[in-house]
């Protein structure tokens, strides 16, 4: 469906319409080629119509890591000419981004209360900006998604829904640094005013879910891929976790430290407000109210799609202290969790302005 083949060459048809669905087949029919094989390897994004968040982030990081950034591969790679491009792609980096020259460059577009474009962050860039400023990779990147939340909440009339957008960016952006080994940090967003929703879509291509959990030695080592990601979703549990003589004395010392519950409070909310999608070394949990589908994506590391009814972001707040409360509450009778949600996870807006210079 995605693949055409010609001789000893090979196209890779990049769907009209970059959905979920188009975008996992896509990965899944890739995946298996062993690239080296062919002589030529064309890219074709001549029929593109319509992109989305999270599907975007997957296909363009699947896509770099299998066939982009690889040097044995460069010479093979080649590319339709496109006439008559996909202007809104154009504009947030899309085609920049699978290394076609048409449009702005990654991260280069200023963002609104449409959109966040295409941006990709480099963590030991990130790490040598934080020494340069004294502070911490963590605080850089609280401040670039609560930022990113009022450029994407301008229009909106819910009070304080930019505080409520950044927190949710920012939580997810977290455990990437914390938990997932990954060299890189992808993300964008897209309001769509007219369906009353909103998506915010994080991906890494780190180590996977399951791996970082194994790498606690409290936590089994039998659990499957899906069991592994079912596991992260439960509160206070974290790669982190270590026997204490307290429940969680080294809050009080470090309001970021990660305590197992972003994850945890950020499926909660997304299924009781819109949708929450995890994507995980090749499984996908997909939430939506009661309603819980697994599926196969056959992806190197972990991507996260949040949606949100817009109109329903002033739940928020409200919201997430019933699901931290009932969290806190669960933790009591578990072994090897975290019992306390950190400050980060309870804030309401950055921490990190109540710090003195």
């Amino acid at each position: 469906m995605y693949i055409k083949y010609k001789g000893n060459n090979i196209t890779l048809i990049v769907p009209k319409d970059v959905k979920w669905t188009n975008v996992r087949d896509f990965i899944n029919e890739v995946a298996p080629l062993e690239f080296n094989n062919f002589n030529d390897i064309v890219l074709d994004a001549r029929e593109l119509l319509w992109i989305e968040p999270l599907a975007s982030l997957l296909l363009i990081s699947f896509l770099e890591k299998r066939i982009l950034t690889r040097p044995d591969l460069a010479y093979k790679l080649k590319y339709y000419t496109i006439k008559n491009f996909n202007s809104y792609a154009a504009y947030i980096g899309f085609y920049r981004a699978l290394s076609i020259p048409i449009g702005k460059e990654l991260g280069e577009a200023p963002g609104n209360a449409q959109y966040i474009p295409i941006t990709k962050i480099e963590i030991s860039q990130l790490k040598e900006e934080a020494r340069h400023k004294h502070t911490t990779p963590t605080i850089l990147l609280e401040q670039e998604a609560y930022r990113l939340g009022n450029i994407l909440s301008s229009k909106i009339s819910q009070k304080e829904s930019g505080d409520l957008i950044g927190y949710s960016i920012f939580e997810m952006l977290r455990n990437i640094i914390e938990h997932s080994e990954s060299e890189y940090i992808w993300f964008c967003a897209q309001v769509w005013p007219r369906v009353n929703e909103l998506e915010v879509a994080i991906v890494d291509t780190g180590i996977g879910i399951k791996a970082s959990i194994e790498s606690n030695k409290y936590y089994h080592k039998d659990l499957s891929n899906v069991e592994a990601i079912q596991f992260a979703l439960e509160p206070g549990v974290s790669k982190s976790y270590k026997k204490r003589k307290r429940s969680n004395p080294f809050l009080d010392e470090d309001p970021y430290a990660n305590s197992g519950f972003g994850l945890y409070v950020m499926h909660n909310l997304c299924r009781e407000l819109g949708e929450f999608k995890i994507v995980s070394t090749g499984d996908c949990l997909l939430y939506r109210g009661e309603t819980v589908k697994m599926k196969k994506c056959d992806f190197d590391g972990t991507a996260i799609g949040m949606r949100f009814r817009i109109s329903d972001l002033s739940r928020i707040p409200s919201l997430r202290a019933e699901i931290i409360k009932t969290g806190e509450e669960l933790t009591r009778s578990k072994d090897y969790v975290i019992k306390d949600a950190s400050t980060a996870s309870k804030a309401n807006g950055p921490i990190s302005k109540f710090f003195k210079d």
